[in-house]
């Protein structure tokens, strides 16, 4: 299996666990997509709209099947290239988002 497969299988068991939590046991639960390299949530949750922003400037998650998802995927369009250097990308982790609010 190469590391792109395996990748692809880890965030495909999450994003089904993650549905399973909500659905199943009425748990509050999100997902983050940080991988710059390829998003993938858009695509396995069918999310196509961007975040709104609320009056404090924080992007407010997109929810379906119960999970609020955030994703680099939101941001940019489908097939555009993403050029960020490594403390860019390190910045953006630390600034984190509404993801865990009510």
């Amino acid at each position: 299996m190469g590391h792109f497969t395996f990748i692809l299988v880890l965030i495909f068991c999450a994003v089904n666990f993650a549905v399973a939590l909500a659905k199943e046991f009425k748990l509050k639960v999100g997902l983050l997509d940080a991988d710059i390299y390829g998003p993938s949530i858009p695509t396995m949750m069918n999310l196509h709209a961007k975040p709104e922003v609320s009056e404090d400037m924080k992007m407010i998650p997109i929810e379906n099947h119960g999970v609020r998802c955030m994703s680099i995927g939101f941001l940019v369009d489908k097939d555009a290239p993403i050029v960020w250097r490594g403390n860019e990308c390190s910045r953006e982790d630390d600034k984190g988002s509404s993801l865990g609010k009510s």
